[in-house]
């Protein structure tokens, strides 16, 4: 056996060797019980120094940026520093990494066992003598491809061709389909002189008509045949030139799946009933099929082993090749090293292309006449890379050594099941959770994902996104249940809603009290601290200590309540909910032309245009509570409703916890870290504005009104939707002046405004394109003409001032 490894001239003589791979999982759980752990000196806990990007860092990006572009910059990181699950960037901020380089870092930071490898003297020749594989392999690369890369090898498949890149591999696999096709129907007869003449002119049938299959929402990576598989984001495509590839519809799954295994079966019939149409039928004949076990960027949308199952059986009846694309999944994220081996095929797959984690990158197969018959079919100069490949055998060994495949099946559970008590705590954050049985390959919807992942970096946490909507968690191999918690300690700090303590809610509560010291209010708070000192300032609130899912005591106060507001003798229920303007900018946010910080002559007006507003707010369903109320409105008429929609909020508060706004503090910040001010494109986007002790008084008038059971259908109901600006800036206006206001108190050495674009502006700002780029415009007549609403604080100049000089403090 050893004599056969070694033979350079022989690859399929590993095939014992390979199926030895499952006999040493079978032991590796005993293993770990030796407390063997990669996780030396890895720090504690996240310390945060600076905001990110912190000063050094900027000063880096700006100089790289001479050299190289960083609009897609996520930070600027200090390897050497860096340690386990923990990232470390040029301010010296240390964070938990739950996403790992994009899925890419298996076994942590600077992880000792591969500082080993790396100092090998094979490594060495690796990289000092690195060969051109396809003319002068070494003497020992059958012995490294059999003692890592094939040791590796998902069942079934014993050879592999080796590449650089997640899409190199699945471009080359593509082209081994394409000769196998053509090899197959020439039935052994060499080319004929019209196919080699027509090769070189791009014509059939030397450049046959064939297609690759793929499926909607899927990424199979960014190079000219591999993105015509991909489909997950147009910006990835546009320009470019397309092969005209069919694409097949990817199930669209509902959650929790044991609530909707019916429906979720009968969309998994559909799709598999499309896909073999298309297959039958396709005007470019398929010759393979690629997908992803998850669709990782496209959103991390999951189907069933039955889904699968299926793909597999249509291709084989068809005589079309099934390409599975492990690039992000394999290696030992999903619980299993391969992400298919939780399908249970009947048949292995024709080829599995990988990288990533693997740190290597290439197709396996087992199919010889996948093969060319011919040399230089499937060639270029290093068709791999010796130093990646002994790289992955170090980082099996370590997977194998520690048992971190059954670790990360472990972990994943505790963590999905942790995610789901916070998605019941939380189900406007955490929507349709998914990887169940997945390892620590789980993902969720977010209606505030740019906010959220901002937020999270800021406290020590570095996540990711997906599709459009997605959180995406892609921590390494060693993560393990003290990491899990740090970040579900972390998202629920995020999560956790403020309420009476906060910003707006704080406002209201001083000005009903002020005003109506009769009123007995319960305040719902989730801090028992914060209740202690609420109660303490405010002789006539009742502080409810409790989660917004206890729902129980939220009905049981309602129910007590005389407003919520408010429910009258005639069992009428008055109910005000504070949304928000963005509501405004849903329309053209979502349209694919939206050019962020663009101007827009639209003004919604909430009296004659109030059914246009309504509109607006039903053509976007992820307005979950905004699309609730106005379906109460609709189908309860006892219950009557408010819908406010606040622009930017300014000024100092009155409340007795948060006194200050977020949007016009975010750009001081900023301008003062980056030098700078800044502003999403152009800056022409406008926004409304209103004092935070105007929009209160509005609140406030609205629950007089409840409380004197005012029941005119002009205020409530379909009706009941109130705009508030009672000023408009530009948010160039809005930055042109943050940045004269910290030029002339000395901050920053210039006045100039910056316009920054997407993806940049994305890790500048949270939420950018929404809260910083759109556009809200807005009649705000309801509330005058109804209520007598007249604001009558100082306009949004005078609040910059305070914020610059505020947010200098802070520094």
């Amino acid at each position: 056996m050893q004599k056969a490894a070694c033979n350079p001239s022989s690859l399929r003589a590993l095939a014992p060797r390979c199926s030895s791979r499952h006999i040493v999982r079978s032991f590796s759980s005993s293993v770990r019980r030796l407390n063997v752990s990669p996780l030396v000196n890895e720090p504690s806990k996240p310390v945060m120094h600076t905001s990110i990007p912190g000063p050094r860092s900027q000063a880096a990006i700006k100089e790289l940026d001479h050299v190289f572009d960083t609009r897609s910059l996520n930070m600027l990181v200090d390897y050497p520093k860096c340690n386990g699950n923990y990232v470390v960037d040029g301010d010296g901020n240390t964070l938990l990494d739950v996403f790992a380089q994009i899925a890419s870092i298996p076994i942590g930071y600077n992880n000792p066992a591969l500082a080993k490898v790396a100092e090998s003297p094979a490594m060495v020749n690796a990289i000092i003598n690195r060969p051109a594989l396809g003319n002068f392999p070494s003497a020992d690369w059958a012995e490294i491809l059999q003692t890592g890369i094939l040791r590796t090898a998902p069942k079934g498949l014993d050879q592999v061709f080796t590449a650089t890149t997640g899409s190199d591999a699945n471009e080359t696999a593509y082209k081994a389909a394409f000769i196998w096709r053509r090899t197959q129907e020439r039935n052994g007869k060499d080319f004929t002189q019209e196919e080699i003449d027509s090769a070189m002119v791009n014509k059939a049938p030397g450049a046959p008509n064939y297609s690759i299959l793929s499926f909607s929402k899927g990424f199979h990576g960014r190079l000219f045949g591999s993105l015509s598989t991909t489909h997950s984001k147009p910006i990835h495509k546009i320009d470019v030139p397309a092969f005209d590839w069919p694409t097949a519809p990817f199930p669209q799954l509902k959650y929790p799946l044991d609530q909707y295994a019916a429906e979720n079966k009968a969309e998994e019939e559909r799709c598999l009933e499309e896909f073999e149409r298309i297959v039958s039928t396709f005007h470019n004949p398929v010759v393979a099929a690629v997908v992803e076990p998850i669709q990782s960027e496209g959103g991390d949308n999951h189907a069933t082993p039955f889904f699968f199952q299926g793909l597999r059986n249509i291709t084989k009846k068809h005589n079309v090749l099934l390409i599975i694309d492990e690039v992000q999944t394999g290696v030992g994220a999903t619980g299993k090293f391969w992400a298919h081996e939780h399908w249970n095929l009947d048949s292995p797959p024709d080829m599995v292309t990988f990288s990533k984690k693997a740190q290597a990158a290439g197709f396996y197969y087992t199919n010889k006449s996948l093969r060319p018959d011919k040399p230089y079919r499937q060639f270029n100069t290093w068709m791999g890379d010796p130093a990646r490949a002994l790289l992955f055998r170090g980082i099996y060994n370590e997977v194998e050594r520690l048992g971190l495949v059954e670790q990360t099946a472990r972990v994943g559970s505790y963590l999905y099941s942790k995610l789901e008590q916070l998605a019941q705590r939380y189900p406007n954050e955490i929507k349709n959770l998914r990887g169940k049985d997945r390892g620590t390959f789980l993902a969720w919807d977010s209606p505030r994902r740019d906010e959220i992942i901002k937020s999270a970096k800021a406290k020590g946490v570095n996540m990711g996104g997906s599709g459009d909507t997605t959180i995406r968690l892609r921590p390494m191999l060693i993560f393990q249940e003290h990491h899990a918690d740090i970040l579900l300690n972390t998202l629920e700090s995020i999560f956790k809603a403020t309420g009476a303590s906060g910003y707006v809610g704080g406002q209201v509560l001083q000005e009903l009290s002020q005003s109506h010291p009769e009123y007995t209010i319960a305040a719902l708070i989730r801090d028992g601290e914060v209740a202690k000192r609420i109660t303490s300032i405010f002789s006539n609130v009742r502080a409810v200590v409790a989660d917004l899912d206890a729902s129980e005591i939220i009905e049981e106060e309602a129910s007590k309540a005389s407003i919520i507001l408010r429910k009258s003798p005639e069992a009428f229920t008055f109910w005000i909910q504070i949304s928000g303007a963005s509501a405004l900018a849903a329309g053209e946010v979502s349209s694919p032309s939206f050019e962020p910080g663009s101007a827009s002559s639209q003004v919604y007006d909430d009296v004659d245009g109030i059914a246009e507003i309504r509109s607006l707010v039903r053509a976007h369903p992820f307005r979950i509570v905004d699309n609730f109320l106005l379906d109460v409105a609709e189908k309860s008429p006892s219950i009557k409703t408010a819908l406010v929609l606040p622009p930017i909020i300014y000024g100092v508060g009155e409340g007795p916890i948060n006194k200050r706004s977020v949007q016009i503090l975010t750009l001081a910040k900023v301008a003062l870290e980056r030098g700078k001010a800044v502003t999403v494109g152009k800056g022409e986007a406008r926004w409304g504005n209103v004092h935070v002790r105007d929009i209160a008084k509005l609140i406030a008038s609205l629950a007089e009104a409840g409380a004197k059971e005012n029941q005119d259908p002009a205020l409530w109901g379909e009706n009941g939707i109130y705009l508030t600006g009672a000023g408009e800036k530009t948010w160039l206006e809005i930055s042109q002046r943050i940045g004269r206001e910290a030029y002339e108190k000395g901050l920053i050495s210039t006045a100039e405004v910056e316009s920054v674009y997407k993806p940049e502006i994305d890790t500048l700002l949270p939420a950018a394109v929404v809260l910083f780029g759109s556009n809200a415009r807005s009649n705000a007549r309801r509330g005058a003409e109804l209520l007598g609403w007249a604001p009558a604080k100082e306009g949004l100049e005078a609040e910059i001032p305070r914020a610059v000089a505020e947010e200098a403090g802070r520094r």
